[in-house]
């Protein structure tokens, strides 16, 4: 059995081969481009990628969005619904971990974390992840879109789905790409058309539009492992209190039933009961949509069932989630929008 580590990834050709390895196995076909980069070995090979880099755009990352596009337009309208300030933000921008890395070993959880904690060591800061599920991305085993549970599992929260428009390009190799290619934003009115050389590659089919359903939003606050209990703390919640209190966060926490009672009268809304043993005389482990400012240290991720087909997913549906063996559905659906 091969020797299973976490190594950071710089340049050269350790790191074209991380970045191939992405782009070969990647539901989207691409490696993301530039950000941290993060490698599962065994022994000499490559076996798995995390990629955190800036979100999307300058102004996304000064606003410290929580509902932008995944591949879509750099700008949108959860940019201006989903502001937040004070706190550094970077997105899980690839992750993909091979089959065969024992899940007992390295999961995509772990790696996840793991790559977070480096990150926000190097900036020495709190940091605000945010990552994507991407309905339109099918596992192939199940044949159900990917509604999140890896980032679930790796402490991350749901806050909710994008609601901007959301497309991506489909080029001549039948890949996924961002309508933001360099400084050129691609709509209808200027796809590459065949015959055409574009970014100086010869287009041989015409490049298509593809619109792609909301992608669910998670975020998760990690803070450097040189502060204090008591700094660490406060941190966390300060970052949590500068999400714009519009987006909700589902979350459970203890809370006293008066205060519970004034909460509700403040506009928050539960999510199902909690459990009976999640209950005491004066107080509970309370399910809820959440401010940002409302989260304290006991709060803890919760699972918010997702509907498919006319049907709940519910954690058990999706539990043990991989990255690999994913389709990209405007890669599988032919022509026209995704199925």
């Amino acid at each position: 059995m091969p020797t299973y580590s976490i190594q950071r990834v710089f340049g050269g050709d350790f790191r074209r081969a991380v970045q191939h390895y992405i782009a070969t196995n990647h539901y989207m076909r691409s490696s993301g481009g530039s950000g941290q980069l993060f490698a599962v070995m065994a022994d000499d090979e490559v076996a798995g990628a995390c990629l955190v880099g800036a979100t999307s755009s300058e102004n996304q990352t000064r606003s410290l969005i929580a509902g932008a596009c995944l591949i879509g337009p750099a700008g949108s309208q959860d940019a201006e619904r989903s502001i937040a300030t004070g706190v550094l933000v970077r997105q899980i921008k690839r992750l993909v971990v091979a089959d065969d890395v024992p899940s007992n070993v390295i999961p995509e959880s772990k790696l996840l974390r793991h790559a977070m904690r480096e990150v926000t060591d190097e900036y020495g800061v709190p940091v605000l992840f945010v990552a994507y599920a991407d309905q339109a991305a099918t596992d192939l085993r199940t044949g159900h879109p990917l509604p999140g549970w890896v980032y679930l599992a790796a402490g991350f929260f749901y806050a909710g789905a994008t609601t901007s428009r959301r497309s991506c390009c489909i080029d001549h190799h039948g890949a996924a790409r961002n309508t933001r290619q360099g400084e050129q934003t691609i709509s209808r009115r200027n796809l590459p058309r065949a015959g055409q050389v574009f970014q100086g590659e010869h287009v041989t089919k015409d490049w298509r539009m593809a619109k792609l359903p909301p992608a669910r939003i998670w975020l998760a606050v990690v803070t450097p492992s040189s502060y204090t209990k008591r700094q660490a703390k406060h941190a966390w919640r300060a970052a949590w209190a500068s999400l714009d209190p519009r987006r909700r966060v589902a979350a459970r926490q203890w809370i006293s039933h008066v205060a519970w009672r004034r909460a509700q009268a403040a506009g928050v809304v539960a999510i199902g009961e909690p459990r009976p043993r999640h209950l005491r005389r004066l107080d509970r482990f309370q399910p809820a949509w959440w401010r940002g400012q409302q989260l304290t240290r006991t709060a803890a991720p919760v699972w918010v069932p997702f509907r498919y087909q006319q049907r709940m997913l519910l954690l058990d549906d999706v539990l043990g989630e991989a990255t690999a063996g994913r389709a990209y559905a405007p890669l599988i659906s032919g022509e026209g929008d995704p199925q």
